[in-house]
């Protein structure tokens, strides 16, 4: 079985497609596949009630493709192995309800904090500024969510890698 990540009109976001000797699941839907021509590969998708023919070739750079109406959309194959280990992704408990750490990139110096324990916030929202080398640097959510720790306070020196705060969804 091979997988196929794609995207496009016929499926507007990225999907996995499924291709094994019974035809091709592309998403929820499975097609039967009937191969018109040999390269480039003119294929036809039959699901039962239409009819999709697509055109499959590489492009400049060898990369597989597949064209249909007149769109041309990246192919990206992946290996048995890399299908295990999107087993095993896939397998691992969610991390969207872990908490964000913000962490300190450089060392410097705290020079506001423009928020505290208990805000929401947006990602992208200032969380505080850093300074470094004399100049000011805006540290930022890197997601959305509810601030639950805030471990510095202006004035306040810190180094690289010091956990500055974290963000809950």
């Amino acid at each position: 079985m091979t997988k196929v990540y794609s995207s496009g009109e016929l499926f507007p976001q990225d999907l996995e497609c499924l291709f094994d000797e019974s035809g091709v699941r592309i998403g929820e839907t499975s097609f039967s596949v009937t191969i018109l021509q040999d390269y480039p590969t003119v294929v036809e998708l039959h699901d039962g009630t239409q009819t999709h023919r697509c055109i499959v070739s590489r492009n400049a750079k060898g990369q597989p493709i597949v064209s249909y109406r007149g769109y041309v959309y990246p192919v990206q194959l992946s290996t048995p192995k890399e299908q295990q280990y999107q087993t095993i992704l896939k397998s691992v408990a969610d991390t969207s309800s872990r908490p964000a750490r913000v962490i300190a990139p450089m060392p410097g110096l705290i020079k506001n904090v423009a928020l505290s324990v208990g805000d929401t916030v947006k990602k992208g929202t200032v969380i505080l500024t850093l300074e470094a080398m004399k100049m000011e640097n805006a540290i930022k959510a890197p997601s959305a969510g509810t601030i639950t720790s805030l471990n510095v306070q202006a004035g306040q020196a810190v180094e690289k890698g010091v956990l500055l705060c974290e963000i809950k969804p």
